[in-house]
């Protein structure tokens, strides 16, 4: 089986596409990257830093790059959360990565990393009694457990969790970009580059001021003072975008984001439009809640053949949103 993304990420829209409440110490960061122009960063002091990630199901296959710290006997941590608490970690002590399982160390890894350098962790977890977690670090197979992933009796993973854990006061910054995570494979060394509106194809939309709608949405990071809104169901705004460079590339699938919210009561819906030579895809709708939001889509194909994305394809595709 091949991998499908539930969610994929380098944070290029220029902000963090999750609630407040699901982080802590984590901020947007332009400077230790390692792909296009922003990660994020877990900052500590005192306290441990976090960040996470909606999911469901007993399994998860997830890559990362992630830029860990070099103190001697801190943390950085890597896995799954379930639905009762229970942590099922990848924790970088010294120099590898080791499995625990509820906090108790089940395998150590071998393979040895350098703090304060990038390097991509890939896992693959399944929870259950006769349970299974596999490790790639930097391409290379590590931990391979057979065994006991549900400590209690919940099999269920809640949160993707990747976390930064002091060991005394002081400054120790954990910096993570290019995350992927999903079901079917492992994921590999998936990058992510940005794509932002760059004309009007169909403008249905009331833009809060001028005359180009994509104008009012194309800011990165993005921006509440403008926008474009729907009065009324099935209106759409369509835009272009602006060439790939795929050089030395592969696409693997386009990931959709848009911010919205509503601004009165009732049921207020999006759903998103991708048009590739003029076949349509149009996504599931979205209800929209009073506070701005991220919504996400995933297409894994090209609408028009059905085939994987190719570069000429994702140089030409439309893209936009329908009100509901």
């Amino acid at each position: 089986m091949a991998f499908t993304p539930t969610l994929g990420t380098g944070f290029e829209m220029g902000a963090i596409p999750i609630a407040a409440t699901d982080m802590t110490a984590c901020t947007l960061e332009t400077t230790v990257v390692k792909t296009g122009t922003y990660s994020i960063k877990l900052r500590c002091y005192s306290t441990h830093a976090y960040i996470r990630f909606a999911h469901t199901g007993a399994y998860l296959d997830l890559a990362a790059w992630v830029y860990p710290y070099s103190s001697a006997g801190a943390t950085c941590n890597v896995g799954a959360v379930l639905d009762d608490g229970k942590e099922i970690l990848l924790k970088r002590v010294g120099t590898t990565w080791n499995l625990y399982v509820d906090g108790v160390l089940a395998q150590t890894g071998t393979f040895v990393t350098a703090g304060d350098s990038w390097q991509h962790v890939q896992a693959r977890i399944f929870i259950d009694d006769a349970g299974t977690v596999e490790t790639k670090i930097d391409g290379v197979s590590d931990i391979d457990y057979s065994g006991d992933t549900k400590p209690s009796s919940s099999s269920e993973i809640s949160w993707i969790l990747f976390e930064n854990d002091p060991i005394s006061p002081g400054y120790q910054n954990m910096y993570v970009d290019d995350i992927a995570y999903g079901s079917g494979g492992w994921p590999g060394d998936i990058r992510f580059d940005g794509l932002l509106p760059t004309g009007d194809v169909e403008t249905e939309w009331t833009p809060s001021a001028g005359v180009d709608h994509y104008a009012l949405v194309d800011e990165r990071p993005p921006s509440d003072a403008d926008y474009v809104s729907a009065g009324s169901p099935a209106l759409r705004d369509v835009y272009s975008g602006g060439d790939w460079s795929g050089a030395a590339k592969t696409p693997q699938f386009l990931m959709q984001w848009a911010r919205a919210k509503k601004d009165s009561a009732g049921t207020r819906q999006l759903k998103f439009i991708v048009s590739s030579d003029s076949t349509e895809s149009a996504g599931s709708l979205f209800d929209l809640t009073t506070a701005y939001t991220y919504y996400k889509r995933v297409l894994m194909t090209d609408p028009s053949t059905g085939s994987p994305w190719t570069e000429g394809a994702i140089d030409a595709v439309l893209f936009g949103m329908e009100s509901g």
